[in-house]
């Protein structure tokens, strides 16, 4: 209406009772029209859209979690760093479109006569944090691998940094991939039995036992690396941050 007073009074036919009229009539029509429009063609909900968009993170952390983990099984095997770098950079990029994903639809719930239950938008506000968190680690882990690479003869000899560390630390990281799985789901997906509370103990209790034998070394004066203390303990401690993202998620329904 107001848009019609406007061009009314533009046109200097405001004072003109008839063409004032059928203005306000067809803009009543245009009104009702478009009411009885939205009232039978509902507009539709993204419901879907961020459900498959947190799947998918959560599906790409847990395969570079097992990529980096296959790595370390066998000693510091770091030739796939190039791929890695690439699967974090491409993280960073199906993150902000899930942001965009859910912002869309929680636009599309808004005032949408479709939405009949309680809407689930909080949730993937909170997967998608949870998401963004770890990504930040995965980040730190793969710099400090790359550190490491450039210090080829730091990690040929040093006992702090041994081929043992790497699989035990291998271990913690194919536990943690298994529990992002299982972990980050949207509501009504059941929690798979890897990502529940044993399998948080079996990843706790892996990465106690890397920090005792750090201890242990610490304990015997093993420090004549200590570069490489930095970065093993480094790698132990986002892998642990990762853990107690985890852990804050709500259990899915």
């Amino acid at each position: 209406m107001a848009t019609t007073a406007v061009l009314m009074l533009s046109f200097g036919a405001a004072s003109q009772e008839r063409y004032l009229l059928a203005y306000v009539m067809a803009t009543a029509i245009g009104a009702l029209c478009g009411g009885v429009v939205n009232s039978t063609l509902w507009p539709p909900l993204y419901r879907r859209r961020p459900d498959t968009a947190i799947e998918r993170l959560s599906g790409e952390m847990s395969a570079l979690l097992d990529d980096v983990a296959g790595a370390l099984r066998d000693g510091w095997d770091l030739s796939s760093l190039p791929s890695w770098r690439h699967q974090t950079d491409r993280l960073d990029e199906h993150l902000a479109e899930a942001a965009a994903t859910v912002a869309d639809s929680a636009e599309s719930r808004r005032y949408n006569l479709r939405q009949r239950h309680k809407p689930d938008g909080d949730e993937h506000v909170q997967l998608l944090r949870a998401l963004t968190e770890i990504g930040v680690h995965l980040h730190a882990i793969v710099r400090a691998l790359a550190h490491l690479d450039h210090q080829n003869d730091l990690a040929a000899t040093p006992d702090d940094l041994s081929d043992h560390y790497a699989r035990d630390y291998s271990v913690l990281l194919e536990l943690i991939a298994d529990i992002v799985t299982g972990r980050v789901r949207p509501a009504g997906v059941a929690e798979s039995a890897d990502s529940g509370p044993d399998a948080f103990a079996r990843a706790h209790a892996q990465a106690d036992h890397i920090r005792d034998q750090m201890t242990t070394q610490i304990q015997a004066g093993a420090l004549d690396h200590p570069r490489g203390w930095a970065i093993s303990g480094s790698l132990l401690t986002d892998a642990e941050r990762i853990l107690n993202i985890l852990a804050t998620l709500r259990t899915p329904a």
